[in-house]
């Protein structure tokens, strides 16, 4: 095939068979949950919190894709860097943290310990994220 017949011919490509998995159904009919809501506080990072969500980050990616302490700690510090972290009793089960500059905003990481997803933390900090970003708009 020559160059330019490959770039014009479209071919769906296969997905890893993991994509094609659903959350089972619960009893309330909904696909999405799989473990009951927790019940959640949001607050603020502070300092204090960086160990805790460096090591939350190296739990939730795979180490290729896991921020170094140093790039973590200048994420924090970018200009407009904001982190939220969600708490069950006391016990960080994730964080979001983003930047803005002027009108405009970014995710720069959203990460749920494992035993909590599912369970509406996500959502949650996304939320709050989200809400955060739109007050500098």
């Amino acid at each position: 095939m020559e160059r330019d017949q490959r770039k014009n011919s479209f071919r769906f490509e296969t997905l890893p068979q993991q994509a094609d998995r659903q959350a089972p159904v619960d009893f309330a009919g909904d696909f999405g949950s799989l473990n009951a809501t927790v019940k959640l506080s949001l607050r603020t990072y502070t300092l204090e919190d960086f160990e805790t969500l460096y090591e939350i980050d190296q739990e939730c990616y795979e180490p290729a894709l896991a921020y170094s302490k140093r790039e973590f700690g200048n994420y924090l510090r970018f200009p407009g860097a904001e982190c939220v972290i969600a708490e069950e009793n006391g016990n960080t089960a994730g964080f979001c943290l983003t930047a803005h500059q002027r009108a405009r905003g970014t995710i720069i990481t959203i990460d749920v310990l494992e035993k909590f997803r599912r369970r509406g933390v996500g959502t949650a900090l996304l939320a709050e994220a989200e809400r955060r970003l739109a007050a500098h708009a």
